[in-house]
């Protein structure tokens, strides 16, 4: 009996001693965050579409050493410093001019990004992904528009098709949208694959006059676990 009381007692003693492993770990991961979809805009006046863009953007921000670390029940993510970022675009629309006249635009990606970030923050049960990048430039190339004595000249805007890629960081709280996997699997080191279809509509026009806006595709979020 006492030699089984003993056995007991230091059993007892290694998982105490287990214990603080499991309540402070590090894990490496290979995180992705991809999209592919489209986000078109109207803007409004009098019950009248003067303003309108439609974009269609594929992108992927990558980390392949990212480092997620547990202690006491909190997460905390540490990029590697080397995220990158690749986007494809295609944008479109038209703009007023010259009273009725319409100015049509093509936008072209003329930088792509140098920079990216990928972020997460803990909210309840689950953690909530977010991502970014910088140094791209989507050039907005206007078309000359004539009416009569009025003429809107051929322009390039740079830069000016930036806020119109579909997906991008600013739409996720624009449109109210949550990338979030399971904080049990992150506590405990596991890989997460995550695929959230969208179909968000905004609708600010009142009156007949605002702006009304879609957002329409798939993110797909991966975190695969590599040591």
């Amino acid at each position: 009996m006492r030699h089984e009381r003993l056995t007991v007692a230091i059993a007892a003693a290694a998982l105490l001693a287990v214990a603080p492993a499991v309540a402070q770990a590090s894990y490496k991961y290979t995180a992705t965050i991809r999209f592919a979809g489209t986000f078109s805009q109207d803007e409004v006046s009098a019950g009248v579409v003067i303003g309108h863009v439609q974009s269609r953007s594929r992108f992927s921000v990558r980390d392949s050493r990212l480092v997620i670390t547990v202690k006491d029940g909190a997460v905390a993510l540490f990029p590697s410093g080397h995220t990158a970022a690749s986007l494809a675009v295609t944008q479109s629309g038209f703009r007023p001019a010259c009273e009725a006249l319409r100015q049509r635009f093509t936008d072209r990606l003329t930088k792509r990004p140098t920079r990216a970030w990928i972020t997460l923050r803990r909210k309840g049960a689950r953690a909530t992904l977010g991502f970014g990048w910088f140094g791209e430039s989507v050039d907005r190339r206007f078309a000359t528009a004539t009416e009569l004595y009025c003429v809107e000249p051929a322009a390039t805007e740079r830069g000016g098709g930036n806020g119109d890629e579909a997906g991008a960081a600013a739409m996720l709280t624009r449109f109210g949208i949550s990338l979030r996997v399971p904080l049990s699997s992150l506590m405990s080191g596991r890989s997460v694959t995550r695929r959230f279809t969208v179909h968000r509509v905004e609708n600010e026009v009142i009156g007949g006059d605002g702006v009304r806006a879609r957002l329409d595709g798939v993110y797909t979020v991966v975190l695969a676990r590599t040591g």
